[in-house]
């Protein structure tokens, strides 16, 4: 779509997301966009899928979907029901089935060929970037709701038409540093005293920090190619050379306050010298670096043990996820006879929905390792390894927040999905793999340079692992430093012990007593017949439904 249709009415997808008309303020939910739009753009009627005239653009798809949202406004967004979670439940449920049926009538759209007079040409351009609209601005709302996908739909959008619209190009690249995250969270629910999440404002104000970023390194990259300008005082202190002024009144090192000296120094690296403080810059630059720290900078942090049975441990594991225990059994192979959990990058292949981000997650519990996620299909450069602490839109990088607060050169870093990891180097926010070569070499992992801090730390304790369904998307320079495990995805032998899991599991996210996942033989061979082996996510709705229906079945157990 090369133009806004309705910029005009200021409730448009491209007018929240460039910040033309940010929600907030005036909006008590994120429901509240939608009736606006509505209002304003048929503020006197609704026209049928039959009515032949310019408000529908003569097609009579988009006419349905006109009706329908009319309706969801009507039916829910003029009642004083909010407070009831079913009623929210319900509006959330339909805005979603507008978007899906917005989506799919503005792909048969654009694969319609455009034939006929310049009249049904002009209707049927008209139509598409009108289904497009109505599509994206469904997705603003649910994305406010804490809807990951629906955030990533309106990065993709974005990102395919900011040529035409720069202003979006702030937006897509937030938006991708909240889903490298895993924002908002598997088990977030929205609720009406909630109120919109400021999702939008957040990612525009995170992606204007990553513009910022590449545009003064550009400038740094002009100035080396003899390009002079006018320098700008960054408010650097201490006596090392660097742009801007030099603050002669900075003490230097030694006189460093704040720095905790009471953590064991032995054994322990020393992960975050005071020296950093130097490279940071101004104070306010060296504030935010000991609160990131914390009590890690300076002090030498202690590593985190190796199991002291491992066959003890290898059998845990195994016995959960039989199918994966080729996994365990590499990791410890890897660590050899270490005392301290060393640095390892361990790549796990598998088809998807065989439960290898499940195994990850309990071996980093049952290790004792500090466990972070990053989501490789959202994860770009500056998302994970962060931007520069001399900007003042500075984020700490993936890797720093680990450590410290794990206040352990060893955490698990778990790289979900690295295939399909976004970014590029054609645009500001390059690939997430374009940096990870020093970081998974051992050697050079001892004096990673961070991005964030501008200086050398210890990354060399770490624990990297990669699941993905396929190595063919992961540069060959990657490949050769990771030890790669192949696995296969569970049967139907492995069904008795998995099912327990899972409705344990299950039990724990619903705040349910563990003991209401014992299921029985009926149930056990319900689910022998609904699941012949594979997917363990199909299996996890299965079980999710078969809980569900025990509430309502006559003499349900309580």
């Amino acid at each position: 779509m090369s133009s806004d249709p309705f910029a005009g009415a200021r409730v448009s997808a491209l007018a929240i997301l460039s910040g033309t008309c940010p929600l907030g303020g005036d909006d008590v939910t994120p429901f509240d966009a939608l009736a606006r739009y509505m209002a304003v753009t048929y503020p006197e009627h609704v026209p049928g899928p039959g009515y032949a005239g310019a408000d529908v653009h003569y097609d009579a798809g988009y006419g349905h979907l006109v009706m329908s949202a009319q309706g969801i406004c009507s039916r829910y967004l003029t009642t004083v029901d909010m407070d009831e979670l079913s009623h929210c439940a319900g509006l959330i449920a339909s805005v979603m089935c507008l978007q899906e049926l917005a989506d799919r009538h503005a792909r048969r759209l654009a694969d319609e060929p455009r034939r006929g007079e310049v009249r049904k040409m002009s209707s049927h351009s008209r139509a598409l970037a009108a289904t497009t609209a109505l599509a994206r601005l469904c997705d603003v709302v649910l994305a406010e709701t804490g809807d990951a996908r629906a955030l990533a739909r309106n990065a993709i959008w974005a990102e395919g038409i900011a040529d035409d619209f720069p202003a979006l190009t702030a937006f897509a690249n937030g938006a991708r540093g909240l889903l490298a995250i895993n924002w908002p969270g598997s088990t977030f629910v929205w609720y009406p005293e909630v109120g919109c999440l400021g999702v939008h404002a957040a990612a525009r104000r995170d992606g204007q920090a990553i513009l910022d970023r590449a545009a003064a390194l550009q400038d740094v990259d002009e100035d080396r190619a003899g390009i002079v300008r006018r320098a700008m005082p960054t408010g650097r202190r201490g006596p090392h050379p660097g742009p801007g002024p030099v603050d002669e009144r900075y003490p230097g090192p030694e006189h460093e306050d704040d720095v905790a000296t009471d953590l064991p120094t032995d054994p322990g690296v020393l992960v975050f010298p005071t020296s950093l403080l130097d490279a940071a810059g101004k104070s306010e630059n060296r504030t935010e670096v000991k609160k990131t720290l914390g009590s890690a900078l300076g002090a030498r942090l202690p590593l985190v043990r190796v199991p002291e049975d491992w066959d003890a441990w290898e059998a845990g594991l195994s016995a959960r996820s039989q199918w994966l225990a080729a996994v365990p059994r590499a990791l410890r192979a890897e660590q050899g006879g270490h005392e301290h959990w060393d640095h390892t990058v361990l790549c796990v292949v598998g088809p998807p929905g065989a439960g290898k981000t499940r195994l990850v997650r309990e071996i980093a519990q049952d290790s004792g390792l500090h466990y972070v996620r990053i989501n490789g299909e959202a994860a770009t450069d500056t998302s994970v390894f962060g931007t520069s602490i001399r900007w003042s839109t500075s984020q700490a990088g993936v890797i720093e927040r680990a450590m410290a607060a794990a206040a352990s050169p060893t955490a698990l870093l778990h790289y979900d999905e690295l295939e399909k990891s976004a970014g590029s180097r054609q645009s500001n926010s390059g690939k997430i793999t374009d940096l990870l070569h020093g970081l998974w070499e051992p050697e050079t992992a001892q004096t990673w340079r961070s991005v964030w801090l501008g200086d050398p730390i210890n990354a060399g304790h770490l624990v990297h692992i990669v699941t993905v369904n396929s190595v063919d998307g992961l540069p060959g320079s990657l490949v050769d430093r990771m030890r790669v495990v192949r696995v296969g995805e569970p049967g139907p032998e492995h069904l008795p012990g998995l099912a327990h899991q899972v409705a344990v599991e299950a039990c724990r996210e619903l705040g349910l007593d563990p003991r209401w996942g014992t299921l029985d033989g009926e149930e056990l061979a319900a689910l022998a017949e609904a699941w012949p082996g594979g997917s363990v996510r199909r299996l996890q709705r299965l079980v999710a439904g078969l809980l569900r229906a025990r509430d309502g079945a006559p003499g349900s157990r309580h």
